[in-house]
């Protein structure tokens, strides 16, 4: 079965496997509007005689056919079906009044009118050309709408418009605008009845843009509304707006992380409404309006998400989103709890002294733009966590985390029992490469990754007293031109721009070093002077990241010294964040073949 889908026409192709198809009398279709309960359903049932049918000449067994048809060839009447929205489609053959075959599911998600912008009229009588209250007709300009033009017993419009509706019984069941009313059928119907064109407006099904995703990943955006053929007049700028819907539908036994990277709409008129499921009437996870300068993330109990949000005439406008899956789990979705990065951004301490204390743990995805991109994960605080220092004063140190910010001789009062564990892994697996393993604390770090996957689970305290305001800076560092293989006897490596100028922030160096076989590398390091805690040198005794380490390095060291490996390959890498408040030269080093 093929099925192509619009609001007002269906186009399907059958093709009857049973062997029996010279015998099939007529094709029993069923369209099923999914997101309601079987009661509320809306149950469209076609019976298509096989007259109706088109058959291929080369296969016997496939037949095709095009809902409305022709009533001179066959009268069936098809009901249209509401756009952006799933249904699903039961189909199956019938032989003899008794005899029908096996029934075959599909569940198609119809398309919107994203090339079929009716409502800018080019006619010269565009309502979005004039202020507010104001009217146009007959290519006069502007005129104000609750003056007496309009329903005055008089044309003033060429095409007598200011006369139509005038009828005020019409408001009670209908739809007020203005001086007229006109019938609710007429309410977003793609037509501008009302001289104001209120009754099309934002909310208009009609007027929908909307897209299925199936990817495991990926992003949408919104749309540029194509330009009116009349300039918008500056105060309805936001009547020309269109709604815009995505269906999310991933694998099953997968759940959905979304994060927006942008997202700005008129606030209290225009929101963005994320549903957990395939339709609007899922469940509501979240609704927002306005300027959201701070990323957030939702994810979904099931496989598929429904999000609605507004596409405007100004580009500076809309929303930004990108998604991802992940394996399913039966924990609940608490805002704050875990979510999904995609580039930069920023991650908060989960707040288990506001939130509910039964909420176990948290995970955040974290993933690189680039494939060949590394990611960043350090730890900064807010000016209210200073609030929990007090004088180095407490009788038992060793109940106590320091802070060493500042070098100031604080403390926290926060046993161990009171704090959360953080846990990081390379990739988004708790299976994969541990990269920090350890109690939080408001000592400065960093992480880096090894892939452009980062997992961040964040474990709660045994003892629940207090939230130290802590968040987790996450940022991409790209530097494909800093990697290198150097195959010769002996050479020299160092970190960039050494000895003319400091190391540049932001860097993932790699040098991956080969001698020929049966001997092993030396690693002389003339200079070694870094940031302290912050930026790292690795000797791995292998080709990769994953080979044994050698060697793991921060600060100054006094040189000369040798790092030596047990095999033929050396992988030295070298990582920079992007916090550096003073000058630090790097290193210099000399290999050679032992």
């Amino acid at each position: 079965m093929d099925i192509v889908v619009n609001s007002n026409s269906l186009k399907l192709n059958w093709k009857d496997n049973s062997g029996c198809a010279s015998q099939m009398t007529s094709l029993n279709l069923k369209v099923l509007q999914d997101g309601l309960a079987s009661s509320e359903r809306t149950n469209n049932t076609y019976r298509i005689p096989r007259s109706c049918l088109k058959q291929d000449r080369n296969e016997v067994n496939v037949f095709s056919m095009m809902l409305p048809t022709n009533p001179h060839s066959c009268s069936i009447e098809w009901k249209p079906l509401d756009k952006c929205r799933k249904y699903t489609f039961d189909m199956s053959s019938q032989y003899t009044a008794t005899w029908n075959g096996s029934s075959t599911f599909l569940d198609i998600f119809t398309k919107g009118n994203e090339a079929n912008f009716t409502i800018f009229p080019n006619d010269g009588m565009n309502p979005w050309r004039c202020p507010r209250k104001h009217f146009s007709c007959n290519h006069w300009g502007c005129s104000y709408a609750e003056e007496s033009f309009i329903c005055n017993g008089g044309n003033d419009c060429v095409n007598g418009r200011d006369e139509q509706y005038c009828d005020q019984s019409v408001c009670k069941d209908g739809f007020k605008c203005g001086r007229q009313c006109i019938p609710k059928e007429l309410v977003c119907n793609g037509q501008l009845d009302c001289l104001d064109g209120s009754d099309e407006n934002y909310s208009c099904i009609y007027a929908n843009m909307c897209q299925h995703l199936t990817d495991s990943s990926g992003n949408f955006s919104s749309q540029l509304v194509p330009r009116p053929a009349d300039d918008i007049h500056w105060e309805r700028t936001f009547d020309a707006t269109l709604k815009t819907t995505v269906l999310i539908s991933v694998q099953p036994n997968q759940q959905i992380w979304l994060t927006f990277k942008k997202c700005f709409t008129l606030e209290h008129q225009h929101f963005v409404n994320i549903y957990d499921g395939p339709y609007s009437t899922s469940p509501l996870l979240l609704s927002t309006s306005g300027l959201v300068t701070n990323p957030f993330s939702v994810r979904s109990s099931s496989n598929e998400l429904y999000v609605e949000f507004p596409s405007y005439y100004q580009a500076d406008y809309g929303i930004s989103a990108f998604y991802t899956s992940v394996n399913s789990t039966n924990e609940p979705f608490v805002p704050g709890c875990g979510g999904y990065i995609y580039g930069d951004g920023v991650i908060p301490i989960p707040n288990y002294v506001a939130n509910n204390t039964d909420i176990s743990d948290c995970f955040w995805f974290i993933e690189a733009t680039t494939n060949g991109d590394t990611i960043l994960l350090t730890n900064s605080k807010s000016a209210s966590s200073f609030q929990a220092k007090v004088p180095f004063v407490l009788n038992n140190p060793d109940m106590v985390t320091y802070d060493e910010y500042d070098n100031e001789s604080t403390a926290l009062l926060s046993p161990p029992e009171n704090l959360l564990s953080i846990v990081v892994y390379d990739g988004w697996s708790t299976s994969g490469h541990v990269l920090h393993d350890r109690k939080h604390s408001m000592t400065k770090i960093a992480m880096y990754s090894i892939s452009n996957k980062m997992l961040v689970h964040f474990k709660p305290p045994k003892v629940v007293k207090e939230n130290v305001a802590f968040s987790w800076n996450v940022s991409k560092i790209s530097t494909p031109e800093c990697k290198y293989d150097l195959n010769g006897a002996n050479g020299i490596i160092k970190s960039p721009n050494y000895p003319v100028q400091v190391y540049p922030d932001l860097t993932d160096c790699r040098w991956n070093i080969t001698v020929k076989a049966g001997s092993k590398v030396r690693l002389l390091f003339a200079y070694f002077e870094t940031q302290a805690g912050m930026d790292f040198l690795y000797v791995y005794d292998g080709p990769s990241v994953y080979s044994k380490l050698l060697f793991e390095k921060s600060g100054l060291i006094t040189t000369p010294f040798e790092v030596n490996s047990t095999t033929n390959q050396v992988l030295v890498r070298f990582t920079s964040d992007d916090t550096s408040d003073a000058s630090y030269p790097g290193f210099l080093a000399v290999y050679s073949t032992v």
